[in-house]
């Protein structure tokens, strides 16, 4: 359903078997090369190359689908793209990902805009941007590219023939928003103080708790990718057996915004934002609970995701299968947030049966707060009684939750 394809680096992708293997995939003999298009594109691409490596892994990512012919995208991709990659990350890695025909034959089907609707009647020529279930896989793949703050592990991108590809550097890419000098910097820099954790900017630490980069080792890097490969591609398997595209639809347009609120809530400095978006993943994700039927109603869902039960227990279990370190960085937030979860005063004292165990009312009223707080007075009081903030490392829980989600199997 999505497998690897190749494994490329420093000492192969010149050789006859990544050409030949380009050739074929791309139908390269099908015409020749434009020599004239073939000089303007390279020059073009060698005069833009970016200075810092950040910039440059992104640049080379982009770069490798924007040949006007198809028939040569790849070989030169392999001419001019790679060299300047191993040359700036002689260690890095380029995996070329390949998706099943039964898929893309799926979301093809789910991109048409249905021709009775009121969209195709007015002759709308757009992107319909809030149902782009084919964004699954990018999508997927960027949550788990970029869950390690402060760090991105890899960039991809979409290819030709339904392929992928994942250009990994040696060392992850560091990355900061409020390090950057610019107006923007300045406006979050003014909001820092609002639903922070008073731990972070003012203290020592930073905005986060950071992982070491030596921690990050290229071969855990490797086995953790290759892992959630395979976790893509169980999910990739399962929903083209549901006969029902609908459903389909659904599940895949929730987990894409849940994706892309986990990356953010993540990656993003920011306490407020961060928080923000981590709360409207978890949302998300108890949404997808309750349609794949493993519970009957969303708040059901939520509540669970919260608990002792869930955080200590189903979700401490299943991180023990991802390989390497970075299955011990996931143990590892895991149980910094259940300390953070007590020393922000968020654990029940009330001697009635459930003294010591996470405040499930509390951190639902955390968690309705995104509406304001014109609430129930019973819950305005509580709240106030706390601090109303919340640590920010409790936004390092969406990317394993997430990952989680996607292992559970439809029960509907």
């Amino acid at each position: 359903m999505l497998t690897i394809y190749k494994e490329i680096d420093s000492n192969n992708y010149n050789s006859h078997d990544i050409t030949d293997f380009l050739y074929k995939i791309y139908n390269a003999d099908l015409c020749k090369m434009d020599v004239h298009l073939e000089k303007y594109w390279k020059d073009d691409f060698l005069n833009h190359v970016p200075r810092t490596k950040n910039e440059k892994l992104y640049y080379f990512t982009r770069e490798t689908d924007t040949y006007n012919c198809g028939n040569h995208k790849g070989i030169m991709t392999q001419k001019y793209i790679w060299p300047e990659f191993f040359k700036s990350f002689p260690n890095g890695k380029i995996i070329v990902l390949e998706c099943s025909q039964a898929w893309e034959d799926i979301m093809l089907g789910l991109a048409k805009i249905d021709i009775s609707s009121d969209l195709a009647k007015q002759n709308i020529n757009q992107c319909a941007s809030g149902l782009t279930a084919d964004q699954f896989i990018i999508l997927s793949l960027n949550a788990i590219a970029n869950g390690f703050y402060p760090y991105t592990l890899f960039y991809s991108t979409p290819g030709s023939s339904r392929l992928i590809y994942l250009y990994i550097p040696e060392k992850p890419i560091k990355h900061s928003q409020m390090k950057n000098k610019d107006a923007f910097n300045y406006i979050l820099w003014d909001l820092h103080n609002v639903f922070d954790d008073q731990w972070t900017f003012d203290g020592s630490r930073g905005p986060k708790s950071k992982i070491h980069i030596n921690y990050l080792r290229i071969p855990d890097t490797l086995d953790y990718i290759k892992w959630s490969i395979n976790l893509i591609s169980d999910k990739i398997k399962e929903l083209v057996s549901e006969a029902d595209n609908a459903y389909i639809r659904k599940f895949v347009n929730t987990y894409n915004r849940a994706c892309c609120d986990c990356i953010l809530a993540t990656s993003i400095e920011h306490p407020y934002m961060a928080k923000t978006f981590f709360f409207a993943c978890i949302d998300k994700i108890s949404n997808i609970l309750y349609g794949i039927g493993k519970y009957k109603k969303d708040q059901e869902a939520l509540m669970h995701l919260y608990s002792d039960e869930f955080l200590k227990r189903e979700l401490t279990n299943f991180i023990k299968k991802i390989p390497g370190n970075y299955g011990e960085i996931f143990a590892d937030r895991i149980k910094w947030a259940n300390y953070e979860f007590k020393y922000d005063m968020l654990i029940n004292n009330e001697d009635d049966g459930v003294k010591g165990m996470l405040d499930l009312d509390l951190i639902r009223i955390y968690r309705n707060t995104v509406h304001g707080y014109f609430l129930r007075d019973k819950d305005v009081n509580l709240l106030y009684k706390h601090s109303g903030e919340i640590n920010n490392d409790i936004t390092f829980l969406a990317l394993p939750i997430l990952l989680y989600v996607l292992s559970l199997k439809i029960q509907k």
